[in-house]
């Protein structure tokens, strides 16, 4: 089904890179060298595109778990894909983000929450119990 109402300016940039060698797809059966079909190579990036399509009247909230596990899957920089939805879906189709970082700080990520910043932790206690520990980063707007 083609995309009819989400932007799509920053997924045609990096189709444009690839047909041009500027970046090197990870090995991939739909990639022949000369034609790229990037919602093929990058089929969890085309379920977002075509979710934010289908919902774009009813502000759809997207959540990316984890931006590190997608990132590595496709050889990019987690801030190349974040930047790639960001722009498209977050600014260009005014869908809402969340995303899940797993490294301990990313400033880089973190500098674009516009709400908050929330970081999970756990520890062992005795006994073999977990204990999971939420701490509030940064928090814009809104009161706890």
């Amino acid at each position: 089904m083609p995309l009819t109402r989400v932007c799509t300016e920053s997924l045609g940039r990096l189709e444009r890179m690839v047909e041009e060698g500027r970046f090197n797809p990870p090995s991939s059966p739909n990639f022949s060298g000369l034609v790229v079909n990037i919602e093929e190579m990058l089929p969890e990036v085309k379920a977002m595109y075509h979710f934010v399509d289908q919902h774009i009247d009813s502000s759809p909230i997207l959540l990316l778990d984890s931006i590190e596990a997608l990132a590595e899957k496709y050889e990019m920089s987690d801030a190349a894909i974040f930047s790639l939805i960001y722009r498209d879906l977050v600014e260009g189709s005014n869908a809402n983000l969340i995303v899940i970082i797993e490294a301990r700080e990313n400033q880089k990520l973190e500098y674009f929450a516009d709400g908050g910043v929330v970081s999970m932790d756990y520890s062992t206690g005795g006994e073999g119990f977990v204990i999971r520990t939420a701490t509030v980063e940064k928090l814009r707007g809104g009161c706890l």
